[in-house]
């Protein structure tokens, strides 16, 4: 599942230049061995924020699992510091410049992904 700040660049979120490409698995899954190519970063999501927001990508040939839009935010609100400040800060002012962004949708993952409070305070300031 694609995830983070590589969904962000997918959905032209970030200008952030990625050196591997975030996936969330389950928690409880394990990883054995991962490919040379692409480089990969794992990232262990709990089943409650795993299962919230799939969608399925087909682009030309190719078929992908990404995380919709809010969630991408709402997921890099929740790890900005892990992310950084200022990426998260780009991927939040980008969202809410978009014509097609969806606030309730946004603040409704926020507030189930436990987020909500840091959320609101966000838009507060930059809305």
């Amino acid at each position: 599942m694609v995830c983070l700040l590589s969904a962000a660049t997918y959905y032209n979120l970030s200008t952030y230049r990625l050196d591997a490409i975030d996936v969330a698995i389950p928690r409880k899954a394990k990883v054995s061995t991962l490919p040379d190519w692409p480089e990969l970063n794992v990232c262990y999501f709990t089943d409650d924020r795993f299962d919230v927001g799939i969608e399925t990508v087909e682009d030309g040939n190719n078929r992908f699992r990404i995380y919709d839009i809010e969630k991408t935010v709402v997921d890099i609100v929740f790890y900005r510091e892990k992310i950084g400040i200022e990426e998260t800060k780009e991927v939040l002012t980008t969202y809410l410049h978009r014509r097609d962004r969806n606030l309730n949708r946004l603040i409704r993952y926020a507030e189930m992904l436990k987020c909500g409070e840091v959320m609101k305070k966000y838009l507060e300031v930059l809305v």
